[in-house]
């Protein structure tokens, strides 16, 4: 069983902010680097990212129909709010289709990339060939 953070701190506070619209892609990738040990901060950081995405295609909507842009555009604000109230409770956020789309960022190669340093192995796992 994971081990939830405690309310206040400072893992929520940055797994939250991965929610925070348009800003979440820079949040998110303070998060992840703040709080890389964190399989709580490190769910939502793919999310958040994922988010960040929608955003930008509701925006690039608007070129070609202003009202379906507007439309989608209250969807993503709708989803970042309830994914940030979830995330604040320490509930599961498991939001349809953002939640299957994040699991497929590799963020411990963004990681590797964001600070040039490589995750540490679990020692105890040998390769046997």
């Amino acid at each position: 069983m994971e081990q939830k953070p405690a309310r206040k701190s400072a893992e929520v506070y940055w797994a939250t902010s991965c929610y925070i619209p348009i800003a979440n892609v820079i949040t998110s990738v303070l998060s992840l680097v703040r709080m890389a040990d964190s399989k709580f901060c490190r769910s939502n950081v793919r999310q958040g990212l994922v988010m960040f995405g929608l955003s930008l295609v509701s925006i690039f909507l608007g070129l070609f129909s202003p009202n379906l842009s507007r439309m989608m555009w209250g969807v993503t604000l709708f989803l970042h709010g309830l994914a940030a109230y979830y995330t604040y409770n320490l509930s599961d956020s498991k939001i349809p289709f953002v939640t299957d789309w994040s699991a497929k960022i590799d963020d411990k190669a963004l990681l590797e990339f964001l600070t040039g340093k490589a995750e540490k192995k679990d020692s105890s796992r040998t390769d046997s060939n």
